[in-house]
């Protein structure tokens, strides 16, 4: 399975707009893997992971061909996630000939503004609402949904995917995992599952959170490394297996040749916008 990071960073993408701090300035200046969109990815041309706002620039930008995509997996419903109107552009009036449907796989609660859409089934939208822990066939892969520690009303999710013998683990958007979460990874673990790569929140990056504090939202690198060790310790990866970390904030996170630096000795590489991931 290949997955293409087409968007790399968190809400406010990176630069982030009109910000003069110096990461900001450095990634202007730099250019190449230090400019990001927002957060979005593609698996083997034919499941996406949230359909954002920067999809179109990320379809121009790679030349991309999503008329055989049928698939889509919705992590949550948050406006650098989810951009309704990818979803009406693709439809009668903007695109001529027979319109392919889209199968959108995601919490109820992530779903319902796409729900609330009047012209669902003029699109071909389908929407399979799934709970946390749900392991369900999508096209020619397996997925189990696992909870993510974020927006509690967004009841937002992470994914394990697989196909075959192949295995892959999206974990963007998410404070520290719930034990539960672990104990259905290790679920997949007792089942032979073994991750080719694992692809983990990264967001606030340098920033320390205070000893004492309850856990975040986001993921600061120091998280971000834990985690990859609790994968290894607990037999989850592959030893060839990649491990990327994802979804940068300029208010955190260096920009990518430092980051590289600094996450390198824990074997963990930062994703960049186009970068492609086998698993």
């Amino acid at each position: 399975m290949d997955l293409t990071l087409l968007g790399t960073a968190a809400a406010e993408g990176y630069p982030a707009l009109a910000c003069g701090c110096a990461n900001c300035e450095t990634a202007r200046r730099r250019g190449g893997r230090n400019l990001r969109k927002r957060s979005h990815a593609l698996l083997d041309g034919q499941l996406l992971l949230d359909p954002g706002p920067h999809l179109l620039w990320s379809v121009q930008q790679f030349g991309l061909e999503l008329r055989r995509l049928r698939h889509v997996l919705l992590t949550h419903g948050h406006s650098d996630h989810l951009l309704l109107s990818n979803l009406r552009f693709r439809g009668p009036g903007f695109v001529p000939g027979e319109l392919a449907p889209w199968e959108l796989c995601g919490s109820a609660a992530s779903l319902a503004t796409v729900a609330a859409l009047p012209e669902l089934a003029e699109l071909r939208l389908t929407l399979r609402p799934v709970a946390a822990f749900d392991t369900f066939a999508l096209g020619p892969y397996t997925v189990t949904a696992l909870p993510a520690r974020h927006d509690p009303a967004q009841s937002p999710l992470f994914y394990a995917i697989r196909q075959d013998d192949a295995a892959l683990l999206y974990a963007t958007d998410s404070g520290p995992w719930f034990d539960e979460t672990w104990a259905a990874l290790e679920d997949l673990g007792r089942a032979g599952v073994r991750f080719g790569a694992a692809v983990i929140e990264a967001t606030s990056g340098v920033v320390e959170r205070p000893a004492g504090t309850p856990p975040g939202v986001h993921m600061n690198f120091a998280e971000t490394i834990a985690h990859a060790r609790g994968l290894r310790e607990r037999g989850l990866l592959r030893p060839d297996a990649a491990v990327v970390a994802h979804h940068f904030s300029h208010n955190g996170a260096p920009p990518h040749e430092e980051t590289a630096a600094l996450l390198a000795p824990a074997g963990i590489v930062p994703a960049y916008d186009g970068m492609v991931v086998t698993a």
